[in-house]
């Protein structure tokens, strides 16, 4: 569950599976882009999620159009090196020793070679990239367009001669005369780096333009191949209605394919408003929230998402009870850490209502009674403060005035029964969710224990 308003992505990694799941499978090509990635802020700013979606579907075009050149392009990001230490360092004022002018260097050469491919598959003005034509030639003089780095004669022609002297004397042996040589060559070296750090200094604002403009390009081409490959969908932002059609959720799906199995894409719609969802056992109610959660991470951290069809209503925070947080090293009950996880959930919603809450059967590990007069005061809550909020649960006394939806699940008829199995009964689960105003819960846990082949004297107890 998130308190954080604005987490880093770094901070949503780990709490959900599926998310988890679609940051792994991005085919980042530099090694240092990921840090950064990592660091992206969730974004609640409906222009910047729109500017990125937009930023994303060009890249899709241009991989359809021109993937010689995108997959040019990564290759050479995958030999790219981390300048940003060496970029601080200029900007300090300090000497760069000779690997960190190899790095600038290396990146620079490698730099100028993507920017070239970029212009002729992109307009110049999708994206900046700052020239650095002349970093290269301050630190590669004769024109070698090799990535190693080294005090060149051409720097200087005392240097040049000193270490011309330098050769013929060795030749022969080292006397006082050849180290005092070499120490004038190594002080001449030492201004050489000098001044190549300090005319770098008025490049250290293109250095970091272009540091910046490698790790978003990156990021752009992996979410596009991720949105190729997954057939995810661009997101439309909406002012007041999340609606998503056909939503799967790719770590279960993966999942399933694996076994010969398939996800059933599930449509959705939230308003300003509490919903409740009601199914039976294995009928998939938790699989909706995390792919809800998921789904609405991706759109504000700047992905496309698995679906066919979504208009996303952006928020502030997404707080969630999942019911899988027990906090056993406090020694709090599942109960006591869920209904203090819930407990967040009012007091934050009482500040800001803009507000995604998730909460997956509240109060089902105490007794039935008062279990559902904590669901109809959680509604009760969601209602006053109109917060957007899916809530599902097993209990049938639950009162408010709410949109109640409810899973199909098991669709087997009396004769198709005897052909499930504990291996096939998800073939024979409708995973659709339909609206209802009936306000009992579908009661299938019994069907379900015959099938799945529990002892027959413990189903004639049940009975």
């Amino acid at each position: 569950m998130s308190k954080n308003k604005s987490p880093k992505l770094k901070e949503v990694y780990n709490a959900l599976p599926s998310f988890k799941f679609m940051i792994d499978t991005l085919e980042l090509s530099t090694p240092f882009t990921l840090r950064y990635l990592n660091e992206t802020c969730f974004y609640s700013d409906q222009i910047k999620i729109e500017s990125n979606c937009n930023d994303i579907a060009t890249v899709i075009t241009r991989l359809h159009s021109d993937k010689d050149t995108i997959d040019e392009i990564r290759s050479k990001l995958h030999v790219m090196r981390e300048i940003r230490g060496s970029i601080n360092n200029i900007n300090r004022g300090n000497t760069l020793d000779d690997i960190e002018l190899f790095e600038i260097k290396s990146f620079a050469l490698i730099y100028e070679e993507i920017r070239s491919l970029f212009l002729s598959a992109f307009d110049s003005s999708f994206m900046f990239l700052p020239d650095l034509a002349k970093v290269v030639a301050l630190l590669d003089p004769d024109n070698s367009k090799m990535t190693m780095f080294y005090i060149y004669d051409s720097y200087s022609e005392e240097l040049a001669a000193i270490r011309k002297e330098i050769k013929i004397l060795s030749a022969e042996t080292i006397d006082a005369k050849t180290e005092a040589l070499r120490l004038s060559a190594e002080a001449l070296e030492d201004s050489i780096r000098e001044r190549l750090s300090s005319e770098l200094s008025s490049f250290a604002e293109d250095l970091d333009y272009a540091f910046n403009g490698i790790i978003r390009l990156d990021i752009l081409i992996a979410k596009a191949l991720q949105s190729t490959t997954w057939n995810l969908c661009k997101p439309s932002v909406s002012s007041h209605k999340t609606i998503i059609t056909a939503m799967t959720n790719p770590f279960v799906a993966d999942a399933l394919n694996k076994v010969g199995g398939r996800f059933q894409p599930v449509n959705i719609s939230l308003d300003e408003n509490p919903c409740l969802i009601t199914g039976a056992n294995m009928s998939g109610k938790t699989v909706v929230l995390k792919t809800i959660a998921c789904i609405q991470y991706l759109f504000q951290f700047g992905f496309f998402i698995p679906a066919i069809h979504a208009e996303i209503k952006p928020v502030d925070a997404i707080m969630l009870s999942m019911g899988d947080g027990q906090d056993e090293t406090q020694g709090l009950s599942s109960f006591a850490a869920e209904i203090l996880k819930i407990n967040d959930i009012i007091k934050h919603i009482k500040n800001d209502n803009k507000t995604l809450v998730l909460i997956d059967e509240p109060a089902r590990t105490t007794n039935p009674i008062e279990g559902s007069k904590i669901v109809n005061a959680i509604l009760k809550m969601l209602s006053e403060y109109k917060v957007m909020s899916l809530v599902t649960t097993h209990y049938d006394d639950i009162m408010p005035d709410v949109r109640r939806l409810r899973v199909k699940g098991l669709t087997a008829d009396e004769n198709e029964l005897k052909q499930v199995t504990k291996d096939n009964i998800n073939n024979f689960i409708d995973y659709s969710l339909i609206d209802t105003d009936n306000k009992e819960v579908p009661q299938e846990a019994i069907k379900i224990a015959k099938i799945l082949g529990v002892d027959v004297d413990f189903l004639k107890n049940i009975e």
